[in-house]
């Protein structure tokens, strides 16, 4: 999935030592890249361990309200799996991945699918295993060694990311459209209203920036000088020529992009919404429990919380727990546990083992290239 960090000083902190494009020529974005913030006073990887403890707190909250689950009943749900259901939800799982790495393709120039898609694992596994900016680092990485240079696969990376934020934050509307059909509330209105307010300031952002390169240099501007007053060692003008360059570097593939990437996103959250509610299935939740419209619908509806580390671990899985507990009785309790525990599996674990195998095919084949050429 994309990177979730859209703060542009981190952005602009994770590929140093990729000051020059693959041609040796050095751009204003590439030069505010690689002034990395020394004096960042929260590391970034604290940052994610106090909210991981956070989302743990309250994910504890909300089981306890549930009631106690039982585990014995949870591992004979899961006894239920076979073979077939596991190939069915690595289907899933890799028609998933394809759509959320689709972005990369869409505003990359000369990057295709499979490439994107072994950039977007390789990407997830480093995120995973090891601190920012090596997530970024790899992704550079991988993208010059197939001949595009840093400036232009950075702004492909930073549209992965925003568009991918419009697309959580809208998700949403569509779970309350949905609901309508199973058990409609009036919060469902409001976490739609709330989330699509959200995605409009970011798509608003977003098409300010493209606009004009005076617009573009402005808004860079007016956000360094903001930011600077809660870091001193912030330099507006980086961030000014950071946006310029960003804005150049997409010119050729936003207007096509932005639609197509919007609605691949949006493929890959229903895909992953599919994949819940196959493994709910597979354990024993039926029809006469919770239908597939239900579970597409309260999916989306809790979706943001993906923002949280690890796609909101815990704390997602806890508020899905509770939703479809409330719904279906009390009884469907060690079911849904197992269905949530083959869904993280299959969208966290087989990922980042996709991952590394992506890497290792990625060095494989560089190093083959690297052969030959001498």
């Amino acid at each position: 999935m994309p990177d979730d960090d859209p703060d542009p000083d981190k952005q602009s902190s994770q590929i140093t030592g990729h000051r020059r494009s693959a041609s040796g020529v050095t751009t204003p974005l590439t030069q505010s890249v690689a002034q990395a913030d020394k004096k960042t006073r929260i590391p970034g990887w604290l940052r994610r361990v106090v909210l991981l403890v956070i989302a743990g707190i309250c994910a504890v909250t909300i089981i306890r309200m549930v009631g106690r689950i039982d585990w014995a009943t949870v591992g004979s749900a899961l006894s239920e799996l076979t073979g077939w259901h596991f190939a069915v939800l690595l289907t899933l799982v890799v028609v998933r991945q394809i759509f959320s790495a689709l972005p990369l393709a869409l505003f990359i120039e000369r990057l295709t699918v499979v490439r994107a898609v072994l950039n977007d694992l390789g990407a997830i596994l480093m995120s995973v295993i090891a601190p920012p900016p090596s997530d970024l680092v790899l992704r550079i990485s991988m993208f010059r060694s197939w001949g595009i240079n840093a400036s232009s696969g950075i702004a492909g990376a930073v549209m992965n990311t925003m568009t991918f934020y419009i697309v959580r934050f809208s998700m949403p509307a569509m779970g309350a459209a949905l609901m309508i059909f199973v058990a409609f509330q009036l919060t469902y209105v409001a976490l739609a209203a709330v989330g699509l307010i959200l995605a409009g300031l970011i798509t608003f952002l977003l098409f300010a920036i493209l606009h004009t390169e005076a617009l573009a240099q402005r808004i860079g501007l007016q956000a360094g000088r903001a930011v600077r007053r809660f870091r001193s060692s912030i330099d507006p003008g980086r961030w000014a020529a950071a946006c310029v360059q960003f804005r150049t570097d997409l010119l050729g593939t936003v207007k096509r992009g932005v639609p197509k990437a919007l609605a691949g996103l949006t493929v890959m959250v229903v895909v992953d919404a599919l994949v819940l509610f196959s493994a709910l299935r597979f354990v024993g939740i039926g029809r006469a429990d919770i239908g597939v419209i239900h579970v597409v619908g309260l999916f989306a509806l809790v979706y943001p919380l993906t923002i949280f580390p690890l796609s909101g671990l815990g704390l997602l899985d806890a508020v899905v727990l509770a939703a479809v507990v409330d719904f279906a009785g009390l009884h469907v309790e060690p079911g849904v546990v197992a269905g949530l525990i083959v869904w993280r599996v299959m969208t966290l674990l087989v990922p980042m083992f996709m991952g590394a195998c992506s890497i290792f095919w990625w060095r494989l084949r560089s190093a083959q290239l690297s052969r030959r050429s001498t």
